[in-house]
């Protein structure tokens, strides 16, 4: 468990609530693991980060990051995350 109740026995429903909400609002584009287009420029949010000091991070050995981040479009152009991707850093693809 973490200090901030963000384990998933204590999300309930509250996950579908969210969904809910940004999805009957026109003025939010919600993206979790989601990526959309606006002005011809490629967005993608993928929330996933690895365990780093506790919170509510997927441990490192898992693999559900690693499949999340790789469905993560080739030409993504902004990726909004809540931490680094695995292995990418400050790179890209130039």
């Amino acid at each position: 468990m973490d200090g901030i109740r963000l384990d998933n026995p204590y999300l309930g429903n509250e996950e579908e609530k969210r969904r809910t909400l940004f999805r009957n609002n026109e003025n939010v584009i919600y993206l979790e693991n989601d990526s959309c287009e606006v002005f011809d420029i490629t967005i993608d949010g993928c929330p996933c980060t690895p365990k780093f000091c506790g919170g509510f991070q997927y441990p490192r050995q898992s693999t559900q990051p690693k499949m999340l981040w790789g469905q993560i479009p080739e030409d993504c152009d902004i990726l909004i995350s809540h931490g680094l991707p695995a292995d990418i850093f400050d790179t890209n693809s130039r």
